[in-house]
């Protein structure tokens, strides 16, 4: 290859530097004066360099210019990546919020705020018993299948609290439930509002479900008329053999004793084996509240 007086290799551009006849590796300056240039980043004596002090375009980047107004470390990033901007800056430039719908406060960890965080730690759910959906809480609550009756679905057997009955009791104070029965509740939300003086009537006959497809609408004179038909009352014993529900027999000597209503006069029976059982019931739970306190 041939050189020429000028000092330029033929067909090849060297250092526009007077005296250097290195090859051009960029902006008409070799690989030496190039770093140097950018290195003190003010040289304007030569036209084909344009580098003149310029610094990234990134506001708080003060690195010098390396191309398409980045440095070389945002440059790089914009090239694997598509944005220049790393992780950790984009959450300086947009703050995101925590993940349950509703939270406007800023994400602490695993795109939840610290309150929601921490109770996804404790419960296993972001969102605290207060903001869940009366649905959610009564399937958080939850119930077990149970088959009663063989014709039937199973039942649904309420696993919170129950009354002495065996219905079992809802409470849900920013709801507006409070000590409210279950069973209205899971009806209300199955099948609508329900009437004034309207009654909830179990087609299983057991209390504590609250299977929608068991519950039916009706008043209390057909509530009543199914508790006779299925041979669940206790003062028309006369009509079903002489025996209640519970098995014991009501023509045995003291079996019931008659009392007056003092309201209306009206006369009605209780079971003597029954009101024992009641009485002893009501008793062991007094003495359970009296070593409470």
């Amino acid at each position: 290859m041939r050189r020429h007086d000028s000092g330029i290799l033929f067909g090849m551009r060297t250092c526009v530097i007077e005296g250097c006849t290195d090859r051009v590796d960029a902006r008409g300056l070799c690989g030496v004066h190039y770093r140097q240039a950018r290195k003190n980043g003010t040289i304007d004596q030569y036209e084909r360099v344009k580098i003149v002090g310029r610094k990234c375009d990134i506001e708080w980047c003060d690195r010098p210019h390396s191309g398409r107004g980045y440095c070389s470390v945002h440059l790089n990033r914009l090239h694997r990546t598509g944005t220049p901007y790393s992780r950790r800056e984009q959450k300086a430039m947009n703050p995101p919020t925590c993940a349950v719908p509703g939270c406007d406060d800023l994400e602490a960890s695993r795109s939840y705020c610290r309150r929601h965080y921490q109770n996804f730690l404790r419960t296993g759910d972001p969102r605290p018993y207060q903001e869940l959906a009366v649905e959610e809480k009564i399937r958080r609550v939850g119930w077990d299948e149970v088959r009663v009756r063989p014709d039937l679905s199973p039942c649904w057997e309420w696993r919170g609290t129950r009354t002495d009955s065996g219905y079992g009791i809802f409470n849900s104070a920013v709801d507006g439930y409070s000590h409210a029965k279950i069973h209205r509740v899971v009806y209300e939300l199955s099948h609508g509002p329900l009437d004034q003086g309207a009654v909830i009537r179990h087609e299983c006959d057991n209390p504590p479900c609250i299977n929608p497809g068991h519950l039916r609408a009706g008043t209390n004179w057909q509530n009543s008329d199914d508790m006779v038909t299925r041979n669940r009352s206790g003062h028309l014993y006369e009509k079903y053999g002489g025996r209640r529900r519970n098995g014991h027999d009501m023509n045995e000597p003291g079996a019931f004793r008659i009392r007056i209503n003092k309201r209306n006069g009206r006369e009605y029976r209780t079971c003597v084996k029954c009101q024992y059982i009641r009485n002893k019931a009501a008793k062991a739970r007094a003495k359970a509240r009296a070593e409470r306190r």
